[in-house]
């Protein structure tokens, strides 16, 4: 007999003889919510997965937050004792402050370890009348990798970027020089979002590959440290010369 295909089941209830069809197009429902609920679970595993990678990532940005506040103790406690200047801040690769690599854009975690370590010891220092601080200076370190074959438009949009004009491209750069100052210039950017750091002279440099992680001149190839080490922003507090105590 042709036609869709039926199974009958028989079972005696109180003498009477209830028939139950289930068709083929049951068994393919059937079939098809089992298929949906495999792909269900095999998303539900994924973002599992992603969750647990998210969760370790944010576990390593809050150790080098420790770290960070840390050390930033550390020099605030030595600094106000001992010393006429404000401490400097280097933003190493090494301890968590990355970029994307080749680029300027600032990673997720190196935002957290700005708000969470660095703008708030930052503001600390700027309330200290002793210091007298006017300008906060930014230079972006590289190491000597060659950036490739880039067209560099900060000629055209650096100033620009630098008054936070909205709707520019993103900077680009030839070079190591450009890669670091357009380093500078994101770190300031997200600087400038805090009311606080807003009302001080912000500037940018550029020391590119030029100066070691000790503060020597890079000469040569050979260098003493780790190329994440070299690879970092510098950040400087200082007030006119008239000004310091």
């Amino acid at each position: 007999m042709l036609g869709t295909e039926t199974i009958v089941s028989s079972t005696s209830t109180g003498g009477q003889n209830t028939t139950n069809e289930l068709t083929q197009v049951d068994f393919d429902n059937c079939r098809a919510e089992l298929n949906q609920c495999h792909a269900t679970n095999s998303e539900l595993t994924e973002q599992l997965a992603a969750g647990r990678v998210e969760l370790r990532q944010w576990n390593f940005d809050c150790t080098n937050v420790r770290m960070q506040l840390q050390s930033c103790e550390r020099d605030l406690e030595f600094y106000s004792a001992e010393n006429r200047w404000p401490p400097v801040f280097d933003l190493t690769e090494a301890r968590g402050f990355s970029f994307e690599s080749g680029k300027s854009n600032l990673t997720p975690s190196f935002r957290r370890l700005l708000d969470n370590a660095i703008i708030p010891q930052i503001e600390s220092l700027l309330g200290n009348d002793r210091f007298g601080i006017t300008t906060i200076e930014i230079i972006g370190h590289t190491d000597e990798v060659p950036v490739g074959n880039r067209q560099s438009n900060l000629d055209l949009y650096l100033t620009r970027h630098l008054g936070l004009e909205r709707g520019l491209p993103a900077l680009s750069h030839a070079d190591n020089a450009g890669l670091g100052l357009s380093r500078a210039v994101a770190v300031r950017s997200y600087l400038l979002r805090n009311r606080t750091l807003r009302n001080y002279r912000i500037v940018v440099l550029s020391a590119a590959q030029g100066v070691d992680d000790n503060g020597e001149v890079a000469i040569g190839s050979i260098v003493r440290f780790a190329a994440s080490e070299r690879r970092r922003i510098e950040i400087r507090l200082r007030g006119d010369a008239e000004t310091i105590q």
